[in-house]
């Protein structure tokens, strides 16, 4: 028994933490009040916050307005035996917490008689007529959550030494049991530093850092061995995969891994193992996906030191953080979602999707007054827009070499106008000039230059970038033809008139000079 304390190490007080919140129904030292033959287990399966603890005191603790989770499945054990087998040399509590922690080690998990309960509409499964005593002594039951319904995650094994009684000293019949439910979250926390409010869809602009965080449940049962014989830990599999479909955004760190509020990611760096899209092996392991990470665990360099630091943590609720950035391959009004897997072993893996982003951008059409189809290129432009009582310009990176089409890596914003970024048409149609990579909002495209031969129709022209409209909306700027004198060209005709003129001229003058003499 002293080998089984031994492997079980630092995670026997982790559970006995947990199991404090079971404590009160492992049977008080009261007088017994006409014990019944059988008793009734209502398990509650509701959503619970992240930090909350019910405590169960075995009665119905009317928690109404909760959100039930359907389809959960749980399997109740008799560990009589077992467990008076470990009062022998612990007390009841270290005997609970062992248990709970090392299921497996005291009943048969894969026992097809035991019988088991799906949790209805309501989260409730109901277990009845369950004996009160085994062997003639109080029975002892383990409740395991077999099967987790997404995105939760599965709640601590939960043992009840059996009377449980109220504070009148009377047995209770039907004991209500509320077993810790986690559930996995995804959250997009912050653009570019600025925290933001949580809902479905966030519009971004190129450049911008987003943070992102991760939360779940280390398990409970973390650092234990599968069985005592073995040598083998029940977790040899701890991973997070978090993952786009889309391109446009791009990897940038790993902040932060916070558990009870602490940053642990400086205990973990060197241990752990972390594969990025912006390594070579993502290509290879996970190629479909053009952003994303794995964070795994226990497949680091040292397996055995994380597993001791998790142990630490058990039953606690730890938060990933980590930022990408959003480049130029993201496509305006293109929703990107993004999905996160936390997998405990092969065959639990909980998938949970965090909200989507989309960027937004504009096509215009420069064209020459009297003709509609005729594109001109040459025309330059730079990008304004109104921020409060700033007038703002645009400052594109990444754009060296590109006319027309515009995608840049980057844009911020000056208020010194001669440092905005100059944009090119090209002579394409439908449309000869585009940005993409902008926020919703209204702006206002200056023509600085019109195109060799051309003069500048109108200098400002405003326009409004709004989600959706990028397939299908394009501003189109006009340009009128320079007025100049047509040259003269063309054969003798010109030339004979204007030496018919001089004649006439020339005669004239002769006879006026001439009758000025006569007088």
């Amino acid at each position: 028994m002293n080998a089984t304390i031994k492997k079980i190490g630092h995670g026997l007080l982790a559970a006995l933490m947990l199991m404090s919140v079971l404590l009160p129904l492992l049977g008080a030292g009261r007088t017994v009040h006409a014990a019944e033959s059988q008793v009734a287990f209502t398990l509650h399966k509701i959503e619970q916050t992240a930090d909350e603890q019910i405590q169960n005191t075995g009665h119905d603790l009317g928690l109404t307005g909760r959100t039930p989770v359907v389809g959960a499945k749980f399997k109740v054990f008799n560990v009589t035996d077992a467990f008076y087998q470990l009062l022998e040399t612990h007390d009841k509590e270290t005997a609970a917490a062992m248990m709970s922690q090392n299921l497996g080690n005291y009943a048969n998990l894969q026992d097809p008689n035991a019988p088991e309960i799906t949790t209805g509409q309501d989260g409730l499964a109901v277990f009845n007529q369950l004996p009160a005593k085994t062997g003639g002594r109080h029975s002892v039951y383990a409740f395991s959550e077999t099967w987790t319904p997404q995105p939760y995650q599965k709640a601590a094994d939960m043992i009840v030494s059996l009377p449980v009684r109220d504070k009148n000293g009377n047995d209770l019949t039907n004991i209500h049991l509320y077993p810790k439910d986690s559930v996995v979250t995804k959250h997009l926390d912050a653009i570019s530093g600025g925290a933001i409010a949580a809902k479905d869809l966030h519009d971004v602009a190129v450049g911008d850092v987003l943070t992102y965080n991760i939360q779940f449940q280390i398990p409970h049962d973390i650092g234990s061995m599968a069985d005592n014989q073995s040598g083998v830990f029940k977790y040899n599999q701890f991973e997070v995969l978090d993952y786009m479909t889309k391109a446009g955004l791009t990897f940038k760190e790993l902040t932060a891994v916070t558990v009870d509020g602490q940053n642990i990611l400086n205990d973990l760096t060197g241990k752990i193992a972390l594969m990025t899209s912006n390594d070579a092996a993502w290509q290879t392991a996970h190629g479909n996906y053009p952003f994303g990470f794995k964070l795994d665990f226990l497949g680091g360099s040292d397996a055995n030191a994380v597993r001791n630091l998790l142990t630490k943590y058990a039953g606690k609720r730890v938060t990933v953080g980590y930022t990408g950035i959003v480049n130029e391959k993201m496509v305006p009004d293109q929703k990107i979602g993004n999905t996160a897997v936390v997998s405990f072993d092969p065959d639990t893996k909980i998938t949970v999707n965090g909200p989507e982003i989309q960027t937004g951008g504009m096509k215009f059409f420069k064209y020459e007054t009297g003709s509609d189809d005729k594109s001109l290129a040459g025309a330059k432009f730079i990008i304004q827009r109104q921020t409060g009582n700033a007038t703002e310009y645009a400052v594109l990176e990444g754009v060296t070499g590109m006319t027309g089409a515009y995608a840049p890596s980057k844009i911020t914003w000056t208020t010194t106008k001669a440092d905005a970024t100059e944009l090119t048409t090209n002579a394409g149609k439908p449309f000869n000039l585009s940005i993409q990579g902008m926020l919703p909002g209204t702006y206002t495209l200056i023509e600085t230059d019109a195109p060799d031969g051309y003069e500048i129709t109108d200098p400002t022209t405003d326009f409004e970038i709004v989600a959706g409209t990028w397939g299908e909306k394009i501003v189109r700027i006009t340009n009128t033809p320079v007025r100049t004198l047509l040259p003269m060209t063309g054969g003798m005709g010109l030339l004979a008139f204007l030496l018919i003129g001089i004649v006439l001229m020339s005669g004239g003058y002769y006879v006026k000079k001439q009758t000025g003499k006569k007088a």
